[in-house]
Formats: structure tokens, sequence, C-alpha cells
């Protein structure tokens, strides 16, 4: 596996999963589960990273945002009710 040194696209989707995400999953959905909830925010990252390896960082930055839009649309994609 090659060594990667350059951790800006980490640090984009983290802006992404604690920012714009995280304050419509709290605004939209009255869950704390990106900030209490260190288990479920790991495994969204493991997920995200995942995808990434499997399609592109381009794809999952425009998921992450259909994401954030669906949420802040009113829907639950992430089922955080059975939190």
């Amino acid at each position: 596996m090659e060594t990667v040194e350059d951790m800006s696209e980490v640090i984009e989707v983290l802006k992404i999963v604690t920012g714009r995400l995280h304050n419509a999953v709290l605004n939209r959905l009255d869950s704390t589960v990106l900030s209490d909830g260190e288990v479920f925010r790991t495994a969204l990252m493991a997920a995200a990273a995942k995808y990434a390896d499997m399609t592109s960082f381009g794809q999952l930055k425009e998921a992450l945002k259909r994401l954030v839009g669906d949420i802040e649309g009113g829907k639950d994609p992430l089922v955080l009710k059975t939190y």
C-alpha cells in the first residue's frame, strides 16, 4: 500500500461531517449522534473511506452533499431515529 502524505482529502471530508452534516442532523433531525456518538461518527468515516476507495473522492464529496441536502430537506436517510 502506498503511503499518503497529503491529508487534504481526509480533512475535507471531516469538515463536511463535523460541519454541514453535523449541523443538518442536529437542527433538522434533533439528533446529537454526530457529537455524542463517537462509534457512529467513526463508522460513518470508515464507510466514507470505503466508498471513496470503491468510486472516487469526487463521488464521495457529491454523495455527502446529497446526504446533507436530504437531511436539510427533512429526510432521515441515515435512519437516525433508531440510534
